[in-house]
């Protein structure tokens, strides 16, 4: 009866080492979960700081060419930009004078001509767009008419709320290249009185990656001025298009 009841003993000391051993075996499994988890949450509190950080400037880099993305097509944009802001009047409105500038947005292709869409800026920006391809989509010369609202919370006073009005036009006869050339008339409320200024954005894509065809993305440089009587900007930006 005494070597019977060991026995009960040690069967009842069996599930707990198992236990202990699949715990540690788990064990890193576990801790590489967590760590990737607080890893993901400094990622947006970086970020949070970020955007929140850079408080001058107008968002400027659109990436955008005369041609649409056609029925069906979703394009992201995303852009790097760093502003120099030129100020003749109103140089104390902003916090600083140069600032990089980070732009996302995302764009469908509603039909053949037509792109709706909606992007963010750091500065922060949000904005909503528009664009009508009027040239046959498949010619080498394109172009577009478009047009984007922004809503600006710390810009100046004057660039709070703005419209942008923009013949997009761009030139696709190379090879995994394509140049765009983009004029834009900005219309702005200042002193209760509405105005204008007028932009220009011009800038080069790479279609694929060092010259190889792709159909998914591209990659650009781009340059933007800005002029008005009490504002303006240039920006130099550099930024990826996504589609699927």
């Amino acid at each position: 009866m005494g070597f019977m009841k060991k026995q009960t003993l040690k069967r009842k000391k069996a599930p707990k080492n198992i236990f202990f051993g699949a715990f540690f075996v788990f064990l890193p499994y576990l801790l590489s979960i967590i760590m990737k988890l607080l890893n993901t949450i400094r990622f947006f509190i970086l970020v949070t700081v970020i955007v929140y950080s850079f408080q001058s400037c107008i968002s400027t880099s659109s990436f955008e060419t005369g041609r649409s993305l056609g029925k069906g097509i979703h394009q992201t944009n995303i852009a790097l930009g760093y502003a120099t802001p030129k100020l003749p009047v109103d140089k104390i409105i902003l916090n600083r004078q140069n600032s990089p500038l980070l732009n996302i947005s995302t764009t469908w292709g509603v039909s053949k001509r037509l792109d709706l869409g909606l992007g963010f800026a750091s500065n922060p920006d949000y904005y909503i767009k528009a664009k009508y391809m009027i040239t046959n989509p498949e010619s080498i010369i394109s172009a577009s008419i478009g047009s984007s609202f922004f809503v600006s919370p710390n810009s100046p006073e004057y660039l709070k709320n703005r419209l942008n009005t923009s013949l997009y036009t761009s030139y696709h006869g190379l090879d995994n290249i394509i140049i765009f050339i983009n004029p834009e008339l900005v219309f702005y409320n200042y002193s209760q009185q509405y105005n204008y200024g007028g932009a220009i954005s011009f800038g080069i894509l790479f279609n694929g990656l060092l010259f190889c065809n792709s159909d998914n993305f591209d990659v650009g440089l781009e340059i933007f001025n800005f002029n008005a009587a009490n504002y303006q900007q240039q920006t130099y930006s550099i930024g990826i298009r996504l589609r699927n």
